[in-house]
C-alpha cells in the first residue's frame, strides 16, 4: 500500500493548493513512466522504492514559475525568499534529486575523508569569524548520517537536499524519510506519506492562522504579522 498512501497524501496536497486558488499545481511537469523513472535512477546505480516511484511518476517535479511568481515567506532569511511547491522548499525533477544528492554525498565524502579520514562522517564545517578560517568541526559529528546515493533528494533548500527518501532496500514498504539536521547530518523522521501529510497540515495551519495567504494572482504569499 506504500504506493498508494504516497498518491493519495500527494493528491491530498494538490487538492488544497487548488481549494484556496493557489495556482502552483501549475508547475507540475508530467509524470514519468516507471521504466523511465528506474532508467534514471539506474545511471547512478539506484533501484527507487515504491514510495520514490509514487512521487515522480506522480509528476516529475516542477517547473520554472511561467505561470505565477514565486511565493514569498517572511520567515525566511530577508522577507524576499522564494519557495517551491512543497511550502518552502521545492519539488525536483527525478534527475535533479539525483544530482543533487551525488554533490552532497561527493562533498561530505571526500571532505571528511580528507580532514579526518573518517569517510562515514559529514564534513560540519565551521567558520572562525575572527580568522575568516574554515575547519572542521568534529564535536557534532557523532550521529552525522551523510546522505548516499541511495538517498534520494525529495524537496530542496535551494539546491540543497533537505528531505531524502532512503531507498537503500527498493523492496521495503514505507521507505523513511530524512531530514537535515542544521548542516550536522540526516535523521529520519517518518514515512513518505507521512511526511506529506504532516506539510499538509502544517500549510493549512499558515494559512488558517493568517500567515500565509493567496493573493489575487493565486500566488500564495506571506501576510505581514504586526
Amino acid at each position: 500500500m506504500a504506493f498508494d498512501e504516497v498518491r493519495k497524501a500527494l493528491d491530498a496536497y494538490t487538492t488544497y493548493l487548488d481549494s484556496i486558488g493557489s495556482m502552483l499545481p501549475r508547475r507540475l511537469e508530467p509524470g514519468l513512466d516507471e521504466s523511465e523513472a528506474q532508467r534514471i535512477a539506474h545511471g547512478w546505480d539506484v533501484t527507487l522504492s515504491e514510495d520514490a516511484l509514487a512521487v515522480w511518476t506522480w509528476h516529475d517535479g516542477e517547473g520554472l514559475a511561467r505561470v505565477c511568481p514565486p511565493m514569498q515567506a517572511s520567515y525566511c532569511y530577508n522577507n524576499q525568499a522564494e519557495v517551491g511547491f512543497f511550502f518552502i522548499y521545492q519539488f525536483p525533477s527525478l534527475r535533479a534529486a539525483m544530482q543533487a544528492t551525488e554533490r552532497v554525498t561527493a562533498y561530505a565524502v571526500s571532505s571528511a575523508a580528507g580532514m579526518c579520514g573518517v569517510p562515514e562522517l559529514e564534513l560540519v564545517e565551521s567558520y572562525d569569524a575572527e580568522t575568516g578560517a574554515r575547519y572542521v568541526d568534529l564535536d557534532d559529528m557523532d550521529f552525522a548520517r551523510p546522505p548516499r546515493l541511495w538517498d534520494v533528494s525529495f524537496m530542496l533548500d535551494d539546491d540543497r537536499p533537505f528531505y531524502l527518501i532512503d531507498c537503500k532496500d527498493p523492496s521495503a514498504k514505507d521507505s523513511q524519510v530524512l531530514e537535515e539536521e542544521e548542516y550536522t547530518g540526516y535523521r529520519p523522521i517518518g514515512t513518505t506519506a507521512e511526511w506529506i501529510e504532516r506539510t499538509l497540515e502544517d500549510l493549512k495551519q499558515r494559512v488558517e492562522d493568517r500567515k500565509l495567504e493567496v493573493d489575487a494572482y493565486g500566488v500564495l504569499r506571506c501576510v505581514p504579522q504586526d
